[in-house]
């Protein structure tokens, strides 16, 4: 079973990975955020044979902080509730230890590839 620190461990080193500093000026007011660069994270996750419906949770771009929660929550299977409604916190907490062992056997083989750093 992958453990919850392991979770937040998987879940910095994707945003580590996929998490970009923007620079927003409102008002002549430069701000900096962190986000989600969701198109290449998309790829990534179309590319390893992801569910549709996981995928088109990453459509939009989202904070930092928001696509850590995402990936952590995935552990108690609440980022699995838009694909299984049907199923019980039993069920997706077990799919969830099933994405996230693929997600850090999928960052392990990407760390090995010539692509990596992206």
């Amino acid at each position: 079973m992958i453990s919850r620190a392991t979770t937040i461990s998987l879940a910095e080193l994707y945003c580590g990975l996929f998490v970009e500093r923007k620079f927003i000026k409102i008002m002549g007011i430069i701000d900096e955020k962190h986000v989600l660069n969701h198109n290449r994270f998309y790829d990534y996750l179309f590319k390893r044979d992801y569910d549709a419906w996981f995928l088109n949770q990453f459509k939009s771009s989202l904070q930092e902080r928001q696509f850590k929660e995402f990936l952590m929550k995935i552990h108690t299977g609440e980022s699995l509730l838009v694909g299984t409604p049907e199923w019980n916190w039993e069920q997706r907490e077990k799919l969830g230890q099933l994405y996230l062992k693929n997600l850090a056997e999928d960052f392990l083989k990407y760390c090995d590839t010539p692509n990596f750093p992206p």
